[in-house]
């Protein structure tokens, strides 16, 4: 699936201000497959379509045997494989070959709102430098400011180098860009380029700059979701080979439990590594170790659960408060009533960070057992009926008021039954 990235550029001089915005997207150029066995040519028939469908050769008369039976190949938006029958190579590809290359750019000034230019630059260096060229040609000296839609390591040239030119830029979510906006028809680069910066023009003067994160928190992330892709790894081949195990001879499944056990030895071996490299680069930087040492002092809190706080929280320095961040991870509940009729029960919003919510629910878990505070808590709303997810829930919320308050603090967490007469 094309993901994409927007860069938004604006004046604050109401004279001479211009938005410009980048789109990344995916752009499908016609491409050739030369399949040396068999000479099957493969290529694009939709250069710019949003799928497209590759054929191969045709069974011929004069070819005889397996030959014959070359299928057609079908590549579909969501992703493709070519299996090669003659070399066992298999082709896959996520993201339609060729997608995440290129910036479309639209300049917009504020003065003007249906006035805007568009440009499409490559998504690299070159491109990037090429694109500030003709900026400057059109806006001159005047004051910028950049916004981009948050797409993770896509924007990150566009984020590089303006942080290094020491220019202004935001990060926005494509969900708030696409709720603001209203109802919205067709899809396209220059209009989704459009789109955006009408959103910047409309909230530039609410939009929070961005700034990168320091290069150990950038590198935390990364071992942290490389991590998770080796536990979910594990994880598909623990189930698949669980499931054969039982209710397959071994003379069928035997070679596949066998190799899977291999396979789930080096995955296990490379988390280890990871849970290494992690503590190391903790330990390493004094202030990510400090606030370490004092979120572990909590109840309930493991280096997971304060390694994943760290790196989304900026190492406490991008949320002001506790329930901004209840709020960012799905664990503070939200009033669902309108006059006299609906009076729905308070819930929390499925808008979240999921990852960060299964942490603090297995922390909550972990504080029950372990927490005699948190314990007498959990069974004292039980007896008057209340529902377990609903005391749990109010649990991660305790969590991280612990959590930020022993950072701001600055002084490790002191369990006070203890020391209670």
């Amino acid at each position: 699936m094309p993901v994409f990235a927007i860069v938004l550029f604006h004046s604050t001089n109401a004279n001479c201000s211009f938005t410009l915005l980048c789109d990344i997207r995916a752009r499908q150029w016609g491409f050739a497959l030369q399949m040396l066995y068999n000479s099957i040519l493969v290529t694009d028939e939709d250069e710019l379509g949003s799928c497209c469908k590759f054929f191969g050769r045709r069974p011929r008369e004069d070819v005889e045997g397996d030959a014959q039976n070359q299928p057609d190949i079908l590549a579909r938006q969501w992703g493709f494989a070519l299996q090669m029958l003659y070399n066992s190579i298999l082709v896959t590809d996520e993201d339609e070959l060729g997608s995440k290359l290129k910036l479309d750019v639209c300049l917009r000034t504020l003065g003007d709102p249906d006035w805007f230019l568009h440009q499409v630059v490559s998504n690299d260096g070159k491109g990037i430098r090429n694109m500030m060229h003709w900026l400057k040609k059109l806006v001159s000296d005047q004051p910028m400011l950049f916004c981009l839609e948050h797409t993770g390591v896509y924007a990150m040239p566009m984020c590089c180098y303006l942080s290094d030119a020491k220019l202004d830029y935001c990060l926005v979510a494509g969900g708030l860009i696409q709720k603001s906006l209203g109802l919205k028809r067709g899809k396209s680069d220059k209009v989704d380029a459009k789109d955006i910066s009408r959103f910047a023009r409309m909230y530039h003067k609410e939009l929070t700059l961005t700034q990168l994160p320091e290069k150990n928190l950038l590198r935390l992330k990364m071992l942290l979701s490389h991590r998770d892709r080796l536990l979910k790894a594990k994880k598909m081949f623990e189930v698949a080979a669980g499931e054969m195990k039982p209710f397959l001879e071994k003379s069928i499944a035997g070679d596949v439990v066998k190799d899977s056990s291999s396979v789930l030895n080096h995955l296990m071996k490379k988390v280890e590594k990871m849970d290494h490299l992690i503590s190391k680069l903790i330990a390493a930087d004094q202030e990510l170790s400090k606030t370490n040492q004092l979120l572990q002092s909590i109840p309930g809190v493991g280096e997971q659960l304060a390694a994943h706080m760290i790196v989304y929280t900026r190492c406490f320095t991008s949320f002001k408060t506790w329930r901004q961040f209840a709020c960012y991870a799905g664990v503070a509940p939200f009033e669902y009533t309108s006059g006299s009729s609906i009076h729905g029960r308070s819930k929390v919003s499925h808008l979240a960070n999921k990852k960060m919510k299964s942490l603090l629910h297995m922390g909550a878990i972990v504080s029950v057992k372990c927490d005699a505070e948190i314990r007498n808590f959990y069974i004292r709303k039980k007896a008057e009926g209340k529902n377990s997810m609903l005391v749990l829930n109010a649990i991660r919320n305790k969590l991280l008021s612990r959590m930020f308050a022993v950072v701001q603090r600055g002084t490790p967490f002191v369990q006070l039954a203890k020391h209670a007469a």
